[in-house]
């Protein structure tokens, strides 16, 4: 992104050489100010937090310091932009009940502010052998050609109590970067139970957990489960319960749209809106922001 600042101000070639784009790495890390690896611009190692790498980059490639000022504003905007996009962990498309063809959610996504989606569709025994193994190609592709970054998730959903853990490590040895289990809201008739069969399956999001008890966040606490605050009419009606149990028992939150149709998809400032409806201080955003960049992390290892 910085790269295409200085291009912008400088012309395409500017980037080109080996020199200028250690320029660039060390704009792009003494702007951002969160680099704790060195960064060997041919003049030492040097720290990437320390100014004196940019003023000795920038004189290195002979960039005049009062020319970069417009570089520096702009690239700071998008740095700052690109750190506020919105995580969703929970959004579907037409493979199973949304209205979206998968290229266009992603579209429709990045132009609300998103930067990171995790595709969930509904999934039982019946369709998953079918639906992971092409989202994942799909998402792969997409991740190749684009900015927002789409992880290739799935939703198990009203499945018999004795089923989840096997289908959990299905999903997950076909593709599935991340799994969600369609936890007990209020809105649907979900089994009584499958809050506890997912946390024990080890699925890595209860979507919606609905009222959820105590001892079932404590475990989901102590497993590593991560509790969903959901943006879903409906589906949002226990928020307030569940981020009460997660406070209570430190269990892990994080946020997800569930879109099913472009008018569900949000912006960040429109989650965090949802988040503090349910209770939470504005201190304890920046917790459940971290959470999502956790699952993200795991299904981008890389």
């Amino acid at each position: 992104e910085v790269a295409e600042v200085v291009a912008h101000h400088h012309g395409r070639a500017a980037v080109e050489s080996a020199s200028v784009l250690s320029a660039v790495v060390a704009v792009a890390d003494t702007l951002a100010t969160r680099c704790n690896y060195a960064v060997d611009l041919g003049i030492g190692t040097c720290d990437g937090n320390d100014p004196e790498v940019f003023v000795a980059a920038c004189a290195k490639v002979n960039l005049d310091l009062s020319a970069l000022a417009a570089v520096e504003k702009e690239a700071r905007e998008v740095l700052a932009k690109a750190d506020a996009g919105l995580i969703d962990l929970h959004t579907h498309t037409l493979f199973s009940d949304g209205e979206l063809l998968l290229s266009e959610l992603v579209r429709r996504a990045e132009v609300v502010g998103c930067r990171v989606i995790n595709v969930s569709d509904h999934a039982d025994l019946s369709n998953m052998d079918f639906l992971i193994p092409r989202v994942v190609k799909a998402c792969a592709e997409l991740n190749r050609l684009g900015r927002l970054r789409v992880i290739a998730g799935v939703e198990i959903t009203h499945c018999p109590l004795k089923q989840i853990p096997r289908l959990v490590k299905e999903a997950r040895s076909l593709g599935a970067q991340l799994v969600t289990v369609h936890g007990e809201t209020l809105s649907e008739p979900v089994m009584e139970g499958t809050n506890r069969a997912a946390i024990e399956a080890g699925a890595d999001i209860v979507a919606h957990p609905g009222l959820l008890s105590e001892a079932d966040a404590a475990l989901a606490a102590e497993r590593g489960v991560a509790l969903e605050i959901s943006g879903r009419k409906g589906h949002s009606l226990a928020n307030g319960h569940v981020a009460s149990l997660a406070r209570r028992t430190g269990a892990k939150l994080v946020f997800g749209s569930d879109a099913h149709d472009v008018g569900d998809l949000v912006s960040r400032e429109d989650a965090e809106r949802i988040l503090l409806g349910a209770g939470l201080e504005a201190h304890e955003l920046n917790v459940v922001w971290q959470n999502a960049e956790e699952l993200a992390k795991k299904a981008f290892p890389g």
